[in-house]
């Protein structure tokens, strides 16, 4: 049976038919999804991940591995990607070892004063770079 990547980490075996791939004791396994609309087995896919206590970081990674899919679920070009890999390396060393669903908006505060804090500026302020 051929299944077809819809969005991070969740498949479409035939039209109706949804698998999300977790990751269980170590192996990589399918389950099948109750959800019958390619939305709704997105939804409750994540709704799974909320539930288990997963980190940022793996989050993180799911998004990377799929070729950081956009609103349709589909992959970018590879400039795009490794920007996206710039970015989500600062946003790990953060929040690498929180639950998604921890995240606040005080939390984005936080992360943007520790941001300025990594940045250093270059003789003659023509620019920043990180350390």
């Amino acid at each position: 049976m051929k299944r077809v990547a819809i969005a991070l980490g969740v498949y479409q075996s035939e039209p109706g038919v949804f698998w999300p791939r977790p990751t269980v004791r170590g192996r990589r396994t399918w389950r099948r999804l109750t959800a019958i609309k390619p939305k709704a087995a997105i939804h409750e896919a994540f709704q799974a991940i909320k539930t288990k206590s997963g980190k940022f970081e793996d989050l993180a990674q799911r998004y990377l591995d799929a070729g950081c899919p956009n609103r349709r679920l589909e992959s970018r070009h590879d400039k795009f990607i490794e920007s996206e890999r710039r970015n989500i390396a600062w946003l790990t060393a953060y929040f690498g070892n929180m639950e998604p669903g921890e995240i606040r908006l005080a939390n984005l505060t936080e992360y943007r004063t520790w941001r300025e804090g990594q940045i250093q500026r270059r003789k003659g302020g023509t620019g920043r770079v990180p350390e």
